[in-house]
């Protein structure tokens, strides 16, 4: 049963870990689940999936790296999306060993399909998702500002 209260609780302590900032892009939130999950290097990958497989998190099998893989058919904004709900996984540690439920040879990882009792993790985790999307700037609006801080000299 979902505890909406207790829920947004998580969700505001997962926030205020991060340590989040303001116009963040995609690749800055990624460095920051990485450090969150004890510095363990996070990789992004798109690939051919099946249909109605957006994209999933995997631990490798050598405990190394974790992996976000989604569809190549995605346009940016829903890529951007479906690597926020991986990460979201991740920062709730629902990624924490290699399942062996299906060896995936195409990929060398091992992935498991979802559960039928998943269906409140996967709601909480595209609430954390929605939430960490309010600290991205879209690439666009964050490219005119680093070209204006080159202009002033204001480069960090």
């Amino acid at each position: 049963m979902l505890n909406k209260t207790g829920l947004i609780k998580d969700v505001d302590r997962i926030i205020k870990n991060l340590e989040l900032g303001n116009a963040l892009n995609l690749e800055d939130l990624v460095s920051k689940v990485s450090d969150f999950c004890f510095g363990i290097p996070i990789y992004l990958k798109s690939a051919l999936l099946p249909d109605g497989i957006f994209g999933f998190t995997f631990l490798s099998k050598n405990f190394e790296h974790y992996g976000i893989v989604y569809s190549n058919n995605l346009n940016d904004y829903q890529r951007e999306l479906v690597i926020l709900h991986e990460l979201s996984h991740l920062l709730r540690g629902d990624v924490t060993r290699p399942v062996m439920d299906k060896l995936d040879e195409h990929f060398g990882i091992v992935c498991r399909s979802i559960d039928e009792g998943d269906d409140v993790i996967e709601w909480e985790t595209e609430f954390l998702a929605k939430n960490l999307r309010r600290y991205l700037m879209p690439e666009a609006e964050l490219a005119f500002y680093e070209t204006w801080d080159k202009i002033l000299g204001r480069e960090k």
